[in-house]
């Protein structure tokens, strides 16, 4: 399965940030996104039994630095899609 999520720390400040900090309803309408965005990816672990994904830029930065992982290396970080 090839799909592209548009959940970069990016495009979430672009779309979601308005007060600094972000406000409560900022957050609820952030989480509330996510939740809808990732739904396919959600289902399509559960029906495929996804074990590893493959990706760059900006969304797997953010993955990495927020989701505990058991390994990492120079050029690349693993995480247990059970952590996602």
């Amino acid at each position: 399965m090839g799909a592209k999520f548009p959940i970069g720390v990016a495009v979430l400040y672009r779309q979601f940030q308005q007060n600094d900090p972000i406000s409560a309803a900022e957050v609820h309408t952030l989480e509330q996104f996510l939740e809808n965005t990732l739904a396919p990816l959600q289902q399509a672990m559960q029906q495929y039994g996804a074990k590893q994904f493959v990706g760059a830029s900006g969304t797997f930065d953010v993955l990495e630095d927020n989701l505990p992982h058991t390994a990492n290396g120079e050029h690349y970080c693993a995480i247990d899609t059970n952590d996602f």
